[in-house]
């Protein structure tokens, strides 16, 4: 739970993996390009936790609308995007595999 400009709002917080510092380093580039205008995260905000050295999406959404049909669906495309992310990760960690990309923009490229 959270107010802003008095206006009740639910936080949520979904986990996209844990992601290394040199990772982190790698990727910062698309993930700064991913959280512009939010086209790569779904109108959620792509963080960094320093403290788990975990990526995050997090977004708000009004109470004054949220029923649970709204928090579900919201939820479901928040998830997408986090194993999105997380396989992105992965393969950043391991580029020998055949690696997935973004291109610029944000469609899947195999």
């Amino acid at each position: 739970y959270h107010e802003e400009n008095e206006q009740p709002m639910v936080i949520v917080t979904l986990g996209a993996g844990h992601i290394g510092k040199q990772t982190l380093k790698s990727m910062s580039s698309e993930l700064l390009e991913a959280n512009y205008l939010w086209a790569g995260s779904n109108f959620s905000t792509l963080s960094y936790n320093p403290a788990t050295e975990e990526l995050v999406l997090c977004d708000q959404l009004s109470i004054h609308n949220l029923d649970a049909e709204l928090l579900s669906t919201r939820v479901t495309a928040l998830h997408a995007y986090a194993i999105h992310w997380r396989e992105q990760i992965e393969n950043h960690e391991a580029p020998s595999q055949q690696a997935i990309t973004l291109a610029n923009d944000f469609s899947l490229k195999v």
